[in-house]
C-alpha cells in the first residue's frame, strides 16, 4: 500500500488559489490606507534619515513597482556579468 506522494486527483486542482491566502490577503487589505498613512508620516517625520528614507522606498515601490535590475554580461576569453541597479 502506497503510503503519501503523488496520486492522481489528489490535491487542489492546478491553477486554483488557496483560500486561507485569499482571506489573508483580503484581511490584509482592509488595513491599506493606514499602511500608507504611518508610511506616508515616517517619510516625512521619522525620528532617523535611515526610517525615512525606508519608508519613501517602500512608498515608491508601492506606488510605481520595484525597479527591476539590469544584467550586462560581456562573453569573450572571459565571462564578465555586471549588474546595474
Amino acid at each position: 500500500m502506497a503510503l503519501g506522494g503523488r496520486r492522481p486527483g489528489a490535491g487542489r486542482p492546478k491553477g486554483s488559489r488557496n483560500k486561507a491566502n485569499r482571506e489573508l490577503r483580503d484581511l490584509a487589505r482592509t488595513y491599506t490606507q493606514d499602511a500608507l498613512d504611518t508610511l506616508a508620516h515616517i517619510a516625512q517625520k521619522g525620528e532617523s534619515e535611515a526610517a525615512r528614507v525606508q519608508a519613501s522606498v517602500a512608498l515608491l515601490d508601492r506606488a510605481w513597482g520595484k525597479p527591476r535590475a539590469q544584467i550586462e554580461a560581456n562573453i569573450n576569453d572571459e565571462i564578465q556579468i555586471r549588474f546595474v541597479e
